[in-house]
């Protein structure tokens, strides 16, 4: 069995947090008081030089938002870092999960690029937080399309996003991440099958008169 290595320590605290990556807002910015900022901090000490810095470089072109567990709700404002970009027509629509949107041909309008990591990830374990950071980061890394315009597109950024995550030295995280969203999957649709047998008992066919 091949063994996963560890990604090793590149840079210091001060040289992330006086750096350009370190998020700026989230109403949490102690690290000690969010494990996903913990985990921004544990990954970016260890990102190899060439992908840190091309991360610096595009640092405005994007923008943290980790809001705060206790924030239930807000109205919060993001500059637009985006500008609208050309798409062009699919030539074929592969079948869709229902999470991903296949765009219309043209130009998007302007956006906001948010790398948003959501107040469960307080909940879960120490490396699913690490591999959501890192692949998060991967995405922009890779300058990924932010609409990959259909479900092989999509895929296919999702597999080179987790690639350069191994490379990295996060492949236990990400084999990790991984195993838990097949079990994830699995319940999923260990569940819709119940609720359909139920479904059909509760309302079975009329017989023929």
């Amino acid at each position: 069995m091949k063994t996963l290595q560890a990604a090793k320590i590149r840079r210091s605290w001060n040289t992330i947090y006086e750096g350009p990556l370190w998020p700026s807002q989230g109403l949490c910015a102690d690290p000690e008081e969010s494990r996903r900022h913990m985990a921004i901090y544990h990954v970016l000490q260890r990102i190899p030089p060439k992908d840190y810095k091309t991360l610096a470089d595009s640092a405005d072109r994007w923008e943290w938002y980790i809001p705060h567990w206790e924030a239930l709700a807000m109205v919060y404002p993001f500059p637009v870092t985006a500008q609208g970009e050309l798409r062009p027509a699919e030539p074929s629509v592969p079948a869709q999960d229902g999470r991903i949107h296949v765009p219309r041909a043209g130009f998007t309008r302007p956006s906001a690029v948010i790398l948003y990591l959501s107040p469960r990830l307080e909940l879960v374990g120490w490396n699913i937080i690490v591999a959501c950071v890192a692949h998060e980061l991967a995405h922009l890394c890779l300058k990924h399309r932010l609409i990959p315009g259909g479900k092989t597109a999509y895929d296919a950024q999702e597999a080179e996003a987790w690639a350069l995550v191994a490379k990295w030295g996060f492949g236990k995280e990400a084999a990790m991440h991984a195993a838990r969203a097949k079990q994830i999957d699995t319940a999923r649709k260990v569940f819709a099958r119940r609720l359909h047998e139920k479904l059909a008992t509760a309302n079975p066919p009329a017989g023929d008169d």
